[in-house]
């Protein structure tokens, strides 16, 4: 991921950063503001991938014009897979899915999905949010 252009957040909320990465500040803004302020305070182009160990989540986002590839492969039994590359995805979780069909696709520009950490290593969707510029629709699956 690369090209956040609100580098001035640091300066804005106090961060203190550990390197010269535009990429830290989503960590920053998660850590400070939670998952919704920190996905509408992202100007620029970006694709990421985030788990929060302490919270079980992995959290996933592409920014609304699509600019840096992301796939994504979600077997019927929770096993996911996120890559910059489709073909990286598949090789990926190959042995996870035990020859289940699988579907891999684009994750979609515009959007960020929430997922818990199940304690067989495995996911469940609780969050999906649509981002459109400056408007944000979430949607909150029954958990």
């Amino acid at each position: 991921m690369k090209q956040l252009f609100n580098l001035s957040l640091a300066e804005q909320y106090n961060f203190n950063y550990e390197t010269f990465s535009d990429v830290e500040c989503i960590f920053h803004l998660y850590e400070k503001f939670g998952i919704e302020e920190c996905i509408k305070n992202l100007d620029g182009v970006f694709a990421f991938c985030m788990i929060d160990v302490p919270n079980r989540k992995v959290l996933i986002g592409r920014d609304p014009y699509g600019v840096r590839p992301l796939f994504k492969v979600l077997s019927h039994n929770g096993v996911l897979g996120i890559c910059s590359e489709a073909k990286g995805s598949l090789t990926a979780i190959q042995k996870q899915i035990n020859g289940e069909h699988v579907k891999l696709e684009p994750f979609p520009p515009g959007t960020f999905e929430e997922y818990d950490l199940l304690e067989n290593g495995k996911v469940k969707l609780v969050i999906l949010m649509f981002i459109f510029k400056n408007l944000f629709l979430m949607i909150i699956l029954a958990i």
